[in-house]
């Protein structure tokens, strides 16, 4: 039996149907190209500057030492350093959009213990706490992960420091560690006047500045935040309620405790005596009864 012949008034809806996926397939690629350059771009300035700027606070810190007068007499100075270290900031985080944007920022991996780089991270993030606590909770026995090092404490910091301004009014930031099923997590909580439901949504967005405080900033630190640990193969989140304070949650996988070498056997020269290492004159080998 053969097939049916089309009817009219189905060939213009079949040509309709085609020309719409044509043209979504056209604005698609017409978006990532524009995204692409986009990226492009901003990897290009971000590039450009780091040269100068890394000039500029070198300069600015040479003359810093090369003034006798106390740094009390010279606050300009001081100033003029935390506004160059501030656009260094700036410019490191537009690389990193950039090259998240390209497929992914680089990790460098390797043992890395929780606990000690938490207390150095909140002996860090202390001297912008303005009289906020800093409390750490954490478990017997270390935490051991599989981790860019510094790559983390950057995840840290930003974590901290937006707790600490978001939440200004929290007596204190807990952060807690925790084993929990092959995984390491660490939790950052504030008592401070929560995230809004649909500001939580769009949170970890690029160029994203969360709501109810007025601050200076690009809004890509919790981007760049849940890239990193992506790469790490872990999991960030948010739990907030308005009112009831915020919680960022990461999860990492734990990584296997390293296996201590065994001894190798003494070799048969060894047994014999005839140890070939040579010594010093005078010197004597003893050995452990």
């Amino acid at each position: 039996m053969g097939s049916r012949p089309a009817a009219d008034w189905e060939l213009p809806v079949a040509k309709r149907d085609k020309e719409r996926t044509a043209d979504l397939e056209a604005q698609r690629r017409t978006a990532e190209t524009e995204r692409a350059l986009h990226e492009e771009f901003v990897g290009i300035v971000a590039h450009e500057l780091r040269t100068p700027l890394t000039a500029l606070r070198g300069y600015l810190q040479m003359l810093d030492r090369q003034l006798s007068e106390p740094a009390a007499e010279r606050p300009m100075l001081a100033l003029a350093i935390e506004q160059a270290d501030r656009l260094n900031q700036l410019v490191d985080e537009l690389f990193d959009v950039t090259l998240a944007g390209r497929g992914g920022l680089a990790v460098e991996p390797g043992l890395v213990a929780l606990g000690p780089l938490v207390r150095e991270t909140v002996e860090v993030a202390q001297a912008l706490a303005d009289g906020h606590e800093l409390r750490i909770e954490e478990p017997e026995g270390d935490l051991l992960v599989l981790a860019d090092r510094a790559r983390l404490q950057q995840v840290l910091l930003n974590l901290l420091t937006n707790a600490l301004i978001h939440a200004a009014d929290s007596p204190d930031v807990v952060i807690r560690l925790r084993r929990l099923r092959g995984r390491a997590e660490i939790g950052i909580e504030d008592h401070g006047p929560g995230i809004p439901p649909d500001v939580q949504a769009r949170l970890f967005g690029r160029f994203e500045r969360g709501g109810g405080v007025q601050r200076r900033g690009l809004g890509l630190g919790l981007y760049i935040s849940r890239e990193i640990v992506t790469a790490h193969g872990g999991t960030i989140e948010v739990d907030s309620r308005p009112g009831e304070g915020t919680t960022f949650t990461i999860r990492l996988p734990l990584a296997a405790r390293p296996v201590a070498a065994t001894p190798k056997a003494p070799s048969a020269d060894r047994q014999n005596g005839a140890d070939r290492t040579t010594r010093p004159a005078g010197a004597t080998s003893r050995r452990r009864p």
